[in-house]
């Protein structure tokens, strides 16, 4: 298995993207069963949505992101039913807190989205979409784990995060990664300007 088992990717076809619900899925079965038996069982979970691949083709062709949408929709689904046919609707009910979006950046990475109207980016619509499917229909949590702003559009990364975090209410919780652990010493000065944002 390798990442790319796990990211829906433009370039590829429906095929791909069902053969990623379905890895992840097979995963998610495997976790959950492994997690009832542990120590750990009474802890909340979140379970992590499919990732977005960020090649080249998906920077030029953000429009056709929403074409994910469908297989977003799908995999909730399963992984409810996943939960539910191991741990019992209780557990789906009590014990999921709700799900975790991988993909840690808003595409394309060289622009700005807009302040005032940040869902005309695609990804973002998407976001917002997907995000009104976890509150409204499995009445869950939506969080995101994004980095901070590293390399050539560093400014960009971190404009977008903080639209996402101040102008929408697409997440529930973000945690935001400074990169000092990734990128080393050059971005330890994000680790307070993290600490400052909270």
């Amino acid at each position: 298995m390798t990442l790319d088992s796990m990211k829906f990717d433009l370039r590829k076809s429906n095929a791909h993207q069902e053969s990623v619900i379905e890895q992840m899925i097979s995963d998610l079965e495997d976790f959950v069963y492994e997690w009832r038996r542990s120590s750990l069982w009474s802890k909340d979970l979140y379970i992590s949505l499919p990732a977005i691949d960020n090649n080249q083709y998906t920077m030029e062709n953000i429009e056709k992101i929403s074409s994910f949408y469908p297989f977003y929709k799908t995999f909730m689904s399963r992984a409810r039913d996943t939960v539910i046919d191991i741990c019992g609707e209780t557990f789906w009910d009590g014990g999921i807190d709700g799900f975790y979006f991988r993909t840690e950046t808003i595409f394309p990475i060289q622009e700005q989205i807009s302040e005032s109207r940040p869902t005309s980016n695609p990804m973002v619509k998407l976001l917002n979409d997907i995000s009104y499917q976890v509150r409204n229909n499995y009445d869950k949590e939506f969080m995101w784990c994004p980095y901070y702003g590293y390399g050539k559009y560093a400014k960009n990364v971190t404009h977008n995060l903080g639209v996402i975090a101040n102008q929408t209410n697409i997440f529930d919780y973000i945690c935001i990664q400074p990169q000092y652990y990734f990128q080393g010493s050059t971005y330890k000065k994000n680790v307070n300007r993290v600490y400052d944002s909270a």
